[in-house]
């Protein structure tokens, strides 16, 4: 795939790209709005709730807004598949395209029930990514499936309900590439390799970590990933559930530095968090301690079988 240093941008380009970013500096400096919003059972009030977040995180500024796995709905499989729907019909797709367009952001839109027109069994657990002009820039589907046993714990099998993807997330934007992967994905380590060599400098992780995985794992998952790609990490989950549900989400969205560094943190409750990020971090990483240089490729090779359709979509 193609090096970021190897695309050239002309001087209208690199104004629009400044006017996107809020400053002189194309790329350098980036506003981030993480929404951790409340999920209850009325569909219309989350809905609602959620889409005054984004447009108040837009208002101050935030040109990459992020959300949630599920952020919609409880993580409840008969609740999911009640709600599937096609991106094309989708009301939270509809609005993040207008709020992108309003706010000239870059909006990474949760993930929502997709419908699979030839299965009514599965559904895809599905990420789009908006543009600053309100097109949809592409889709990630999750890949990776939920199962697992941990005896007296949690006993799930997502691949029950959830149909995995074949494609990886990689988005073109104008702040360099952006990955995104959902939830169970962050766990596999090659994956976020590489989206590294596809030269991602920032991770999205819209996730719903359980309590007893997220009591253990959430950060230091988020933590390792951020060391693998030397790249910003933003894991973020809907608000802690309060309602009497199946599934109980661990919330506390973070935010982890190229250094593997802890750098925003919310708790269990709605919030959102409004910071800016120094994307020029991921080079100092990376050309300080320059390990993707110094793997041993005589001796062992990750091998890349799927592709990303979005990498070269600059707008």
């Amino acid at each position: 795939m193609n090096n970021l240093a190897s695309f050239s941008f002309s001087k209208k380009g690199i104004q629009t790209m400044k006017r996107f970013l809020g400053g002189d500096q194309v790329g350098r400096y980036l506003k981030i709005g993480v929404i951790q919003n409340k999920v209850t059972k009325s569909y219309e009030d989350t809905f609602s709730n959620a889409l005054k977040l984004v447009d108040q995180a837009g208002s101050q500024g935030a040109k990459l807004i992020v959300l949630g796995e599920s952020f919609l709905h409880p993580y409840d499989m008969d609740i999911l598949k009640r709600n599937r729907t096609s991106i094309s019909e989708s009301a939270a797709c509809h609005e993040f395209s207008r709020l992108a367009k309003k706010h000239q952001a870059t909006i990474v839109g949760g993930t929502i029930p997709e419908k699979i027109p030839d299965d009514p069994k599965h559904i895809y657990n599905t990420s789009v990514v908006f543009s600053p002009h309100g097109t949809i820039l592409g889709k990630y589907r999750k890949i990776h499936m939920f199962d697992v046993e941990v005896q007296g714990q949690v006993t799930y099998k997502e691949s029950d309900h959830v149909r995995s993807g074949q494609e990886l997330g990689v988005f073109g934007t104008t702040f360099g590439n952006l990955g995104v992967i959902i939830c169970h994905d962050l766990r596999f380590a090659e994956l976020s390799l590489l989206y590294r060599q596809l030269n991602c400098n920032i991770l999205v992780v819209p996730a719903c970590f359980s309590m007893f995985t997220g009591q253990r794992q959430w950060s230091q998952l988020l933590a390792a990933r951020a060391l693998d790609l030397q790249s910003w990490v933003i894991g973020v989950s809907a608000a802690r559930d309060k309602e009497d549900v199946s599934f109980v989400r661990w919330a506390k969205s973070e935010i982890v530095d190229p250094w593997g560094r802890q750098y925003s943190k919310l708790g269990i409750n709605q919030d959102m968090s409004i910071v800016t990020i120094d994307l020029e971090q991921v080079e100092i990483a990376r050309n300080q301690i320059p390990i993707h240089q110094q793997k041993r490729g005589d001796l062992y090779k990750l091998i890349k079988l799927a592709s990303s359709k979005y990498t070269k979509k600059y707008y």
